[in-house]
């Protein structure tokens, strides 16, 4: 199983990218005042599974955001 995490940029694009372990990477992307939000680690065994996880968890996400 691979680990992945993704992120949402302030314009509305998705990103995934690939975790391998340094926490520091998540610490860049979660400061960054261009990242909305970030999502992971999480595991996925190819990149085809890791984007509809993706999808998915921003997804539910926005629907929350957007209800309240």
């Amino acid at each position: 199983m691979l680990e992945w995490y993704c992120y949402e940029h302030v314009n509305g694009s998705l990103h995934l990218k690939r975790y391998l372990g340094d926490p520091l990477d998540l610490a860049e992307a979660r400061e960054s005042s261009f990242v909305k939000r970030v999502r992971g680690p999480f595991e996925a065994e190819n990149y085809e599974e890791a984007m509809k996880h993706m999808n998915e968890v921003f997804r539910v996400a926005k629907g929350i955001e957007e209800s309240l």
